[in-house]
């Protein structure tokens, strides 16, 4: 492989809906309390059958899809055409390999050096997060795709659909 990551399990969503609430922790143990916990707050939703979450920066609220089967968290094409100036300014351009089953192709993108954020009840931080010029078409209301390195930020993650919530703890 081209990148040393293992997926080593899938539970799809229609098993892990009907578990109501599941915790994943980055240790790779899975859990599913009796009841499941409450928060003052939704930040859980589906876009076009995938998972997303509400992820505020700045005075942004954007929509994250979720992919745990990523190793990296990515700004989509549609971030930049809403951010172009700042991304422009902040960024430094950047040419990267890109693919997956179909093959490798080169593509543009920016880094920036630090996006700050909030999600559910937890504050984080990513340095050098790509912003690609690559268009999403599929998913066109999601700003980005979050992946392993904010899962792993923390020990757990709650999925709670019961209540339409994802959280960090």
């Amino acid at each position: 492989p081209q990148i040393d990551y293992t997926i080593k399990g899938v539970i799809g969503f229609p098993v892990m809906y009907l578990m109501e609430e599941v915790h994943l922790s980055s240790d790779g143990w899975i859990g599913i309390p009796e009841t499941p916990s409450k928060r003052d707050f939704s930040t859980l939703y589906l876009e076009m059958l995938t998972p997303a979450a509400e992820v505020s920066s700045g005075t942004d609220t954007l929509i994250f899809t979720l992919d745990t089967g990523a190793r990296v968290t990515e700004l989509h094409r549609k971030y930049y055409d809403e951010h172009t100036t700042y991304v422009d300014n902040h960024a430094r351009r950047d040419t990267t390999m890109r693919g997956g089953g179909g093959g490798m192709f080169e593509a543009v993108e920016y880094k920036l050096p630090e996006f700050p954020f909030t999600f559910g009840s937890v504050r984080g931080c990513l340095n050098d997060l790509s912003v690609t010029l690559v268009a999403f078409p599929h998913l066109p209301k999601a700003d980005a795709n979050m992946g392993q390195d904010v899962f792993q930020q923390y020990p757990t993650m709650i999925l709670n659909f019961r209540d339409i919530v994802m959280d960090f703890q």
